[in-house]
């Protein structure tokens, strides 16, 4: 009697480790042997729902990674494509609209502009828009009126209800925003 329930739970277990993640040990009764078939299968449940978990992340990781390799391999081509427009272009003006172009294909989500700065550098000219700008291309500024300008380097507000602000944004100002000084 004893040895028909071990050898039930050894088989069960020989089972489990050839990957049978749903083998369970089949041993009636209420008493120890009982006790560590339900323990062992209690173990094994826990393992099969944790195996089922891993198999589930490692596919929503591979689907991310295909997602985002698209979204590279995407960016890279209009880059390239930007580039090679870019050194075609035989006026100003056709480079900005190309960079206006091409920035709002690789940013579709957010709104921004390109400014120039004169050749007495005191003024700055809108040049090219992309996405839903409250600003008129042409339209002029004082480089006094950016941080990044100022400062030098890029300069990042996350939230405008609390940064100090570039006197040259739009308003209402937008939620966040960077300056980049090329």
């Amino acid at each position: 009697f004893i040895v028909r329930r071990v050898k039930a739970l050894q088989a069960a277990a020989e089972r489990r480790r050839a990957g049978e993640l749903e083998a369970r040990a089949e041993v009636p009764g209420g008493d120890e042997i009982a006790a560590i078939a339900h323990a062992i299968n209690d173990m094994a449940e826990h393992v099969q729902v944790m195996a089922k978990a891993d198999r589930e992340a490692k596919e929503g990781l591979a689907q991310l990674i295909d997602e985002v390799v698209v979204d590279r391999t995407r960016e890279m081509g209009l880059l390239s494509e930007t580039g090679d427009l870019l050194q075609m272009c035989s006026t100003s003006s056709e480079a900005y609209d190309v960079i206006g172009r091409s920035v709002a294909q690789l940013f579709p989500a957010d709104a921004g502009a390109l400014f120039m700065i004169n050749e007495s550098r005191n003024v700055l000219e809108t040049k090219a828009l992309w996405g839903a700008v409250e600003r008129e291309e042409g339209s002029e500024w004082s480089p006094d009126e950016c941080w990044a300008l100022r400062l030098g380097r890029p300069y990042v507000v996350d939230d405008a209800r609390s940064g100090t602000l570039c006197l040259h944004l739009p308003r209402p100002s937008p939620i966040a925003y960077l300056c980049i000084p090329l």
